[in-house]
């Protein structure tokens, strides 16, 4: 095999995973901001939950 050949491989193959590693960075960064709110969400939910539970109590 050329040696350009075999460079210009290489040089490809480390362009495919720096693309790669960029989307998977922004895969993560997406899934960190998905859960992040889902976590709010379930939290708030959970935490008016408690609140009308509590006023139940008092009531009864």
């Amino acid at each position: 095999m050329d040696a350009t050949l075999q460079k210009r491989k290489e040089l490809g193959v480390i362009s495919r995973l720096e693309r790669h590693k960029k989307y998977l960075l922004i895969s993560s960064l997406v899934l960190k901001r998905i859960e992040r709110k889902t976590l709010t969400f379930y939290f708030t939910q959970s935490c008016l939950t408690f609140q009308s539970l509590q006023g139940s109590l008092f009531i009864g």
